[in-house]
């Protein structure tokens, strides 16, 4: 009963004269602050993978218009002020799918200088 106990409210039983206390286990700030920081590290990782998808979809629009384009062309089907609309249109694209992956680096890089600076300060 008292391991039962002990697992499933995270208590530790003291035995005093033939009677059970129940007492709460001292909760450490520590404890509490390393699970803020690993949960922080893993919204990091969120933000991260998210540019990622974003610039990986601008990238393959990008080589789609190329493709395209290029294919398009060859066959006759594209002519050359066509051609280079969609050459431009995929850089455009691809401009406009890095923006936001470099500005959410540099972010989640200045906030990992930050927790590293605040677990040097400890």
């Amino acid at each position: 009963m008292k391991k039962e106990f002990k697992k499933l409210f995270n208590h530790k039983i003291v035995k005093k004269n033939r009677c059970y206390l129940f007492c709460l286990k001292e909760v450490k700030s520590v404890d509490v602050e390393q699970q803020i920081m690993e949960l922080e590290l893993e919204k990091s990782r969120l933000n991260r993978e998210k540019s990622m998808l974003v610039l990986n979809k601008s990238l393959f629009i990008y080589f789609c218009f190329l493709f395209i384009g290029v294919i398009g062309f060859l066959n006759g089907y594209v002519s050359k002020t066509l051609l280079n609309i969609l050459i431009i249109m995929g850089l455009l694209v691809l401009v406009i799918g890095t923006i936001p992956y470099i500005q959410t680096m540099k972010f989640e890089e200045h906030n990992l200088e930050r927790l590293a600076n605040k677990l040097k300060r400890r």
